[in-house]
């Protein structure tokens, strides 16, 4: 279990939950047993965090591993909360609703999908091993000037994120693009049966969450549950270069749209030429240029495109759009200090997408000397050692400068291994010089782009 709370707190303050009515309108969804009860009260919004609950909000106690935000549900009713939702009793007395539940992320939950039902919006569930967030990406860039269209914030894409996003939603929103990450079996059905998606995008099947979910085939079987979710009038967009995506079949009512680099499909890129950094292709004789490096963005962008075609927008408008997206944060992510490129794409990582990025570093990103900065790829189980030595096997081939590495599994890479990232940063200091380009990839839980700071 992941303690997700803390790590939502943070993220939560950046968005706006617009749910709005009566507390007598959820009593029902609630289904909680209760102390204290005001029926009209009106409400509007959610929090999870009472240092910047807003009057009126209702309060969820969310508990975690480490952390249970029913012990602020009192300072939450202080400040006005319209109710709180706690997994405990109060002493409080007068300050309004108090709803007790065992779970209040299941409550939280239940009420997004009440929620959900009240909105027109379609919404877009995006799965995949590898490029989730950047296809989420790349598909709000291309609506969100057409149609009023909401994107999942950064990594609020499981049992809490979904909710919340959706809570997001207000009645005008025309589409919602909400990326889906469990790691276990019956996760994103779930997920699925929350946010009622009418597309689906499934990007690859590859191995992360290995520790949780053990083999590729179930990695497939749990991105699967996307598909088998989807209804008869929406549709479910893959990449057919995926061996494991080809054989999708069976129980899916929905019809299924392909695009590819290889493989034929649908949406099929033609032309491919490297720019450094970046790529042009054709599509359906329509010019692409992708101002992003990583070949692997061109089939992100196939994704979009392909999408986007097929809920009416002209393609040529696609590829203008595209030409102007740019990456998010630690994915790719370029950043220029003191005469050094530092490219930071260390906001996860897994053996496909640890190859990936040092692939497109080392063709794509200029360099006089070309330094890689590696740590662990977390959450692999049992094989983490042997998929560490992959990587290492991986690395013999490629030239370099130099290789640096922090980690206890990261020792398998080779190169100069240090014992935590702060004598890796002291003795970076020494080694760069103006013109060079240095590749940052781990696991999110390493912080290492602490090291371009």
């Amino acid at each position: 279990m992941h303690d997700y709370a803390p790590r939502y707190l943070n993220e939560f303050d950046k968005i706006n939950p617009m749910i709005e009515g009566r507390i007598s309108d959820i009593l029902s969804v609630i289904d909680a047993g209760r102390r204290s009860l005001k029926k009209n009260i009106p409400f509007k919004g959610v929090s999870i965090n009472s240092r910047t609950i807003q009057p009126g909000n209702l309060f969820f106690g969310i508990k975690g591993v480490n952390f249970d935000g029913s012990e602020y549900a009192e300072d939450a009713l202080r400040k006005g909360a319209a109710a709180v939702i706690v997994n405990r009793r109060l002493s409080a007395r007068d300050y309004g609703n108090i709803f007790f539940a065992k779970n209040p992320l299941a409550v939280l939950q239940k009420l997004a999908g009440w929620w959900r039902k009240r909105l027109s919006a379609d919404l877009i569930g995006i799965a995949g091993s590898n490029g989730k967030t950047t296809v989420k990406d790349m598909i709000y860039h291309v609506f969100k000037d057409d149609r009023k269209t909401l994107k999942s914030p950064k990594s609020f894409n499981n049992h809490l994120g979904v909710p919340l996003t959706i809570l997001e939603a207000d009645p005008d929103t025309r589409l919602i693009v909400q990326e889906m990450e469990m790691n276990e079996p019956g996760g994103i059905k779930k997920l699925c049966g929350i946010a009622e998606p009418k597309y689906g995008v499934i990007t690859n099947i590859g191995s992360a969450h290995m520790e949780f979910l053990k083999t590729i085939r179930n990695v497939y079987r749990e991105k699967r549950e996307l598909a088998e979710a989807l209804p008869g009038d929406g549709a479910l967009f893959i990449n057919t270069d995926d061996p494991e995506l080809r054989a999708i079949n069976g129980r899916i009512k929905t019809r299924i749209i392909c695009y590819s680099v290889r493989k034929p499909s649908d949406f099929k890129a033609e032309k491919i030429k490297s720019l450094s950094p970046g790529w042009e292709f054709y599509l359906k004789g329509i010019r692409f240029r992708l101002n992003v490096p990583g070949y692997f963005n061109i089939c992100n962008s196939l994704a979009a495109a392909s999408l986007a075609s097929s809920l009416g927008l002209d393609l040529s408008y696609v590829a203008e759009r595209l030409k102007t997206f740019r990456t998010g944060e630690l994915r790719m992510e370029i950043i220029q200090k003191h005469g050094i490129t530092f490219v930071l794409d260390c906001y996860n990582a897994n053996p496909d997408s640890m190859k990936a990025a040092i692939t497109a570093f080392l063709s794509e990103i200029p360099g006089k000397r070309k330094i890689l900065i590696l740590g662990d790829m977390l959450e692999l189980g049992k094989k983490a050692g042997i998929y560490h030595r992959d990587i290492g096997s991986f690395l013999k081939k490629k030239k370099f400068r130099a290789l640096l590495t922090t980690g206890s599994l990261s020792t398998h890479y080779g190169g100069t291994h240090f014992g935590s990232k702060e004598e890796l940063k002291n003795n970076l200091k020494k080694l760069l010089k103006t013109g060079d380009a240095v590749l940052i990839k781990a696991s999110r839980r390493l912080g290492l782009e602490e090291l371009a700071k």
